[in-house]
């Protein structure tokens, strides 16, 4: 499935609904990094990256929907 495929899969409607979800999704997964990283706490023995919270992945999937650079990681107004 090609990435323009993915938008049709949806009515607008849909496709936003989507987007806040994954936008809300990514800025919960990133506060619970950085409490994480706050406490001191660590992946073994390294300190958590955004891939151990799949925050890749999402933007990879935001991107699919929204034509905004969600690659850097910029949220949505």
């Amino acid at each position: 499935m090609n990435a323009s495929s993915m938008k049709d899969l949806f009515s607008d409607e849909e496709a936003a609904l989507v987007l806040e979800a994954l936008y809300g999704l990514r800025k919960v997964k990133l506060e619970a990094m950085a409490v994480l990283d706050g406490e001191g706490l660590q992946a073994g023995s390294r300190p958590f990256e955004e891939r151990d919270f799949a925050v890749p992945a999402i933007n990879k999937l935001i991107a699919r929907f929204d034509d905004s650079d969600s690659e850097t990681g910029e949220d949505r107004p």
